[in-house]
């Protein structure tokens, strides 16, 4: 089953932080492991990167977004790292 990970996203980081994230855009450089979203948070449109070594090297965009979004549910580090990066603008 595929993952909606702008839903994922905007639904863990908007419990993080306490308000409404919309997640419009993101994407993963497989090679460094990068993640990086676009979002509208408190009316202006952020973005902010994290590296998510666990799913380094991981090419299909099917797979990574499970792993993307299995590693941030899971890992409260990384998803905090994510949800300072917004607040900060």
């Amino acid at each position: 089953m595929p993952v909606d990970l702008a839903f994922e996203l905007s639904y863990l980081l908007g419990d993080k932080l306490g308000e409404e994230v919309e997640v419009k855009d993101w994407s993963f450089e497989p090679g460094d492991a990068t993640l990086c979203i676009t979002v509208v948070f408190r009316g202006r449109e952020r973005r902010a990167c994290i590296q998510v070594k666990p799913c380094k090297n991981i090419t299909d965009e099917a797979k990574a977004a499970r792993c993307l979004a299995k590693n941030l549910v899971n890992n409260e580090k990384l998803l905090s790292q994510l949800a300072e990066e917004l607040k900060q603008g």
